[in-house]
């Protein structure tokens, strides 16, 4: 994030003189270095991005991106953006065009858009059947996918959630063990079910508005089967 950038677009936000000076208190001189056991590396001064974990660092992010627009639908979540049309059978895309809108704005805000992470998916049979151009990114084709982890969901191509299942289960599996381990050198039941609740049921959980309405009977069952394993790792003695 340059700091010239960001302290243009407060302003933009029409700001009090005040606050965008005590902004730029903020910002100026930062020192920032890394620490590993007893070893540190030399004091830098920082010439762009904000404090790591300062209350302020995500909200700089957000003023950065704010005006971050195109003519298609923008879904925005901190450094996450996704562009997404709805498209009838034959009309032809202008995606092309809104990614080249969404670019040129980037490099506005001297920002710069990772290609290697930038994706293509086409939602539906028929969308998948037509012959769309290829998208480019700074000369490069953007990769076509058939699955894309959006947000920590896996989504595909044919909307369902084979994917996002598998992944979340082998997730969860891998964390079983850890309350029986807790158990045995004591830990109380009511700290178990804290552990439980915020490591592991929150993984089968996460998200689950989005999917889980649209899942099969076998699905929800191997679900609920890893819950159930868990509990009975967690309450064993």
């Amino acid at each position: 994030m340059d700091h010239g950038v960001v302290i243009r677009k407060l302003k933009d936000f029409g700001l009090h003189d005040i606050l965008i000076r005590w902004f730029c208190s903020f910002l100026k001189d930062r020192q920032q270095r890394v620490v590993i056991g007893e070893h540190g590396s030399d004091w830098i001064t920082l010439t762009g991005a904000v404090p790591q974990g300062s209350w302020l660092g995500p909200l700089t992010f957000l003023v950065l991106i704010n005006d971050l627009t195109a003519a298609c639908h923008v879904h925005k979540f901190v450094d996450d953006t996704t562009l997404s049309e709805v498209l009838r059978v034959d009309q032809p895309s202008t995606m092309q065009e809104n990614l080249d809108d969404i670019v040129s704005q980037s490099a506005a805000s001297l920002m710069n858009i990772n290609v290697n992470k930038t994706k293509e998916m086409r939602l539906g049979a028929c969308a998948r059947k037509q012959q769309y151009q290829d998208l480019i990114l700074e000369g490069s084709v953007i990769e076509n996918v058939k699955s894309y982890k959006l947000l920590g969901v896996h989504v595909t191509e044919t909307l369902k959630w084979d994917v996002h299942i598998t992944a979340m289960l082998y997730k969860a599996s891998k964390r079983i063990h850890f309350p029986k381990q807790l158990r045995r050198v004591g830990v109380s039941t009511a700290n178990l079910l804290t552990y439980y609740n915020s490591v592991i049921r929150s993984v089968l959980q996460y998200a689950c508005p989005v999917w889980h309405t649209s899942i099969t009977a076998g699905q929800s069952q191997d679900i609920e089967t890893a819950e159930a394993c868990t509990s009975v790792h967690s309450w064993r003695s």
